[in-house]
């Protein structure tokens, strides 16, 4: 993804958001989700990418 947008120019990304996160979800349960959301994306690469990002940051918790 960031190859992608440094080739189209893009050497600066700012991302805004409301600060920390959090879920009173397990783990287990806040992947599931994910996984869910991403079901009809499987034969998406890009967003098989986004989602495997995801997972590594829910795993980080």
């Amino acid at each position: 993804m960031l190859s992608r947008l440094q080739g189209w120019g893009v050497f600066e990304l700012n991302v805004e958001g409301q600060g920390a996160w959090t879920s009173k979800k397990s783990t287990e349960q806040l992947l599931a989700d994910l996984e869910h959301r991403f079901a009809d994306w499987q034969d998406q690469p890009l967003m098989q990418q986004i989602e495997e990002v995801a997972r590594r940051h829910l795993r980080r918790r």
